[in-house]
């Protein structure tokens, strides 16, 4: 386990500091929750870490956005994908990008709908877990 902490939607960028140093070239980010965690948020707060300006935006109906980043030496382009809409799918071809990322960050929001596209995939792989807690205030995330 990379880390696990309760906190605040204020805290949120003191995890996602101790969370990147674990981000290279080609790392692949499972991103879950439920409806409503804050998925897109964090995916928001780690596009601020990367230099990207302008607003990141859910994916949820294109599929996938693209941002190119810089962060220090490492450049490259964020693929933020929504896969919620993918359930019934079995055609990829058009994402192809999102799961041969090697020069950059793919984030895969609802993973569980492209599993055989990211088992394939030859990215290392990061698990981060959004999940509430008793505090309606509060979300635990586990990065793994």
């Amino acid at each position: 386990m990379i880390l696990s902490r309760i906190c605040t939607i204020d805290e949120v960028d003191q995890v996602i500091k101790d969370f990147l140093p674990y981000i290279k070239e080609g790392t692949l980010i499972q991103l879950t929750g439920n409806l409503g965690s804050g998925k897109t948020y964090f995916v928001q707060r780690l596009a601020k870490f990367l230099n990207i300006n302008g607003p990141i935006k859910s994916p949820t109906f294109t599929i996938v956005k693209s941002y190119p980043f810089k962060l220090n030496d490492f450049q490259g382009v964020l693929h933020h994908m929504d896969a919620y809409r993918l359930e019934d799918s079995d055609d990829f071809a058009l994402f192809e990008d999102v799961f041969n990322n090697e020069n950059g960050i793919s984030i895969v929001e609802w993973p569980i709908f492209v599993k055989d596209e990211i088992d394939k995939s030859s990215l290392s792989t990061i698990h981060v877990k959004i999940n509430y807690t008793d505090d309606m205030d509060e979300r635990q995330y586990i990065i793994e």
